[in-house]
C-alpha cells in the first residue's frame, strides 16, 4: 500500500469521521440503556460526557474532517453481519454497543497519529476510560461478579499454554464449565495482546458474574477493569502503582 503524504491525511481522516460517527452512536445506545432501562443519572451523564468528548475531538481536526467524507465510495457502507441482527436481551445490545464504541475509539486513536499525535492520546485516554465505565455499567445491571464462597474451582488461563486463537473457546469453556474464579497469566507477550485477551474474557466471564484476576500486572488489571491482580513478580513499570495502591488480590 503506497501514496503519497496528502493522500495518507486524507484517507486517515475519512477513517477517523467515520469511526467518530460510529463510537457516538454506540454511545448514544447505551446511554439511552442507562437511562431508561437502569435509571442511573450518573452513567448517563458520564456517557454523554464521554459522547461530547468524543465529538469535540474529532471536530478539533478541522474542517478537512467533514471535507473527506466521502459515503458514496465507501464500500462497506452496506455490509453487515448476521450477529449485529441477532439480540436476545438489553444486555446483548449493550455488550455489542460497548464494543463497537471501544473498537472505534482503537482506530481513531490509531489513524490520528497520522494527524496530530496529542489527538491520539487524548483518545487512547478515552477508550480507557471507557473499560472502567463498561465495567462500572454491568456491575450495575448484573451484580453477580463477587468472590465465591468456598469450596470453588479456581482457574489459571495461562498464555504459555492456550494461544491468542483458542483463548476466547477456552475463555467461553471456564465460564460455563462453573469456574469460580479465573487468574489470567500471560509472560512474553506484548501489553496490547493482553489487553486484546483481557477485554475478550472479561466479556466472557461477565456473562456468568465470573470474577477475573491479572497475574502480575496491577497497571493492566486497572486499566481493563479487572477484579482484581496477583502481586508475585510484579514488573518495573508496575511496581510504584502497587506501592501507592496497595490493593491486590493475592491469589
Amino acid at each position: 500500500m503506497t501514496g503519497t503524504k496528502d493522500s495518507d491525511r486524507n484517507i486517515a481522516l475519512r477513517i477517523i469521521d467515520a469511526n467518530a460517527n460510529r463510537c457516538a452512536e454506540g454511545l448514544r445506545v447505551i446511554e439511552e440503556l442507562a437511562r431508561f432501562a437502569m435509571e442511573k443519572r450518573t452513567l448517563v451523564e458520564e456517557l454523554k460526557e464521554i459522547r461530547h468528548e468524543v465529538r469535540q475531538r474529532a471536530a478539533a481536526l478541522g474542517s478537512e474532517l467533514i471535507e473527506s467524507r466521502n459515503i458514496s465510495r465507501d464500500v462497506g457502507k452496506d455490509f453487515s453481519t448476521s450477529s449485529e441482527l441477532s439480540r436476545s436481551r438489553l444486555g446483548d445490545i449493550a455488550g455489542a454497543s460497548f464494543s463497537r464504541v471501544e473498537e472505534a475509539l482503537r482506530v481513531i486513536e490509531e489513524f490520528s497519529k497520522l494527524i496530530d499525535a496529542d489527538v491520539s492520546v487524548r483518545f487512547k485516554e478515552l477508550r480507557f476510560r471507557l473499560y472502567r465505565l463498561e465495567k462500572v455499567f454491568f456491575n450495575k445491571v448484573q451484580s453477580t461478579r463477587k468472590l465465591p464462597s468456598c469450596p470453588f474451582l479456581y482457574a489459571v488461563l495461562d498464555r504459555s499454554v492456550v494461544g491468542a486463537a483458542d483463548l476466547e473457546d477456552t475463555a467461553q469453556a471456564l465460564v460455563e464449565g462453573g469456574v469460580g474464579m479465573i487468574q489470567y497469566r500471560a509472560k512474553g507477550i506484548s501489553r496490547l495482546e493482553m489487553e486484546r485477551d483481557l477485554i475478550l474474557l472479561l466479556k466472557k466471564a461477565q456473562e456468568r458474574g465470573v470474577p477475573v484476576i491479572v497475574n502480575d500486572f496491577p497497571v493492566m488489571a486497572l486499566e481493563v477493569g479487572a477484579d482484581g491482580f496477583d502481586r508475585r513478580d510484579i514488573p518495573v513499570e508496575d511496581k510504584a502503582y502497587c506501592d501507592t495502591a496497595g490493593n491486590g488480590q493475592a491469589s
